[in-house]
């Protein structure tokens, strides 16, 4: 552990079931919001919680200035640029964006865009080109239970016409508050809650052992873990309690928390890369990508994994395992119990079904290789590790 290191998540992080209605005009109001562009997607809007939020804004008094929701997974600069445009034309003060990670981080890159003065995103590439811009409140409401991004510094975007993936990451990305609200995930079907609660788990894990770990940032890790651990399985269970769902958002946000401070490693580049030519959300491979960086990680996270399967294990079974053992169990839990619970979701597909195969392993190799997360990953990565890894998960190897 370094003995300096940097903290910093300014926040507002408001949780409950139907704090929507309770909370979402008067964070407005006090933001001193008067003409607010509401971002989304068709699956918000297809399935009614794009509803419940316009609703709530109106009934609050407060004018909505426009509504986008073309936004496509994995996001698009083009559209970025399109809305940041709309804003302007329409003269909107500010931003609400309800939906999962795509919608969340283009409405983040349509902030910057804006109080930077900028066209385009790609003017805001590179080392320290963001500097701090006039203020537009923006409140994040998500509506999975995994990437965190509604309490991050960090924005992830596909570049289509490169197919790349572009990271952002300054603290101008922060959103004036988040609302975390399972009203809004309640018709969450069983393979996203699974696969994005382990999103929400892979950054939890990296952020412990990545090279910008700090003690604070590793306390909101361990919390998340514990709450997945605790709710995932009653969640997948279904029926009409949220509690569990609401529960697995919190752990999210707490895991989100953790590595904006701490950043990501490998589990996320292999992911953005499996995400950008398989045409996937990257968090649909983490599941079965993390137990495999993990373990090739372990020389130099041993111990990390250790203290760790203390939060993931039950308190007999981690007592029960020998010190010398209890890395090794860690990302074999993971990987088994991702795979048990994998198999009680009917028609849930492995990542060879979606179109993982040895024709186009180099060419997720290339794409993983050039992600900015390798740079605080905790051992140095290298194409032939990535392909062995990409070849275990085909061949279902641990």
């Amino acid at each position: 552990m370094k003995d300096y290191f940097e903290f910093y998540n300014p926040v507002s992080l408001i949780a409950g079931q139907k704090c929507v209605q309770s909370h979402l005009a008067a964070e407005l109001k006090l933001l001193g919001c008067k003409r607010v562009i509401v971002l989304s997607d068709n699956y918000c809007n297809d399935n009614g919680q794009l509803k419940i939020v316009r609703d709530n804004i109106n009934a609050g008094g407060i004018n909505i200035g426009g509504v986008y929701i073309d936004i496509p997974f994995n996001g698009n600069l083009v559209v970025v640029k399109r809305i940041a445009d709309l804003c302007r034309i329409n003269s909107c003060d500010s931003i609400v964006a309800v939906g999962g990670s795509s919608v969340l981080e283009t409405a983040k890159c349509v902030k910057i865009v804006l109080t930077q003065n900028a066209h385009n995103l790609d003017e805001l590439q590179g080392y320290d080109t963001v500097r701090s811009g006039y203020k537009m409140p923006m409140i994040l409401l998500p509506v999975m239970c995994g990437s965190g991004s509604e309490v991050s510094n960090v924005s992830v975007i596909r570049d289509r016409i490169h197919n790349n993936k572009i990271e952002i990451v300054t603290s101008e990305l922060f959103p004036n508050a988040s609302l975390i609200d399972s009203q809004l995930i309640a018709n969450l079907s069983k393979d996203r809650v699974l696969d994005s609660a382990f999103d929400a788990l892979a950054n939890a894990i990296e952020s412990v052992c990545c090279l910008q770990h700090n003690p604070i940032s590793t306390r909101y890790a361990y919390m998340a873990i514990m709450i997945i651990r605790d709710n995932l399985e009653k969640a997948l269970k279904g029926g009409k309690n949220t509690i569990n769902l609401q529960k697995l958002m919190e752990a999210a946000s707490l895991a989100g928390v953790a590595q904006s401070s701490s950043m990501l490693g490998s589990v996320h580049s292999i992911c953005h890369g499996i995400s950008i030519i398989l045409d996937v959300n990257h968090a649909t491979a983490v599941g079965e990508v993390l137990p495999r960086v993990l373990k090739y990680n372990i020389e130099s996270s041993k111990e990390m994994y250790g203290k760790m399967l203390f939060y993931i294990l039950p308190e007999s079974e981690y007592v029960s395992t020998p010190k010398e053992k209890r890395a090794e169990v860690f990302y074999t839990f993971l990987h088994d119990w991702y795979m048990q619970l994998k198999r009680g979701i009917k028609d849930m597909k492995t990542l060879a079904e979606h179109g993982l195969s040895v024709d186009n392993i180099d060419e997720i190799t290339g794409k993983a290789l050039m992600d900015g997360a390798n740079l605080t990953n905790p051992r140095h990565i290298d194409d032939n590790a990535i392909k062995l890894i990409l070849t275990n998960i085909l061949e279902g190897k641990l």
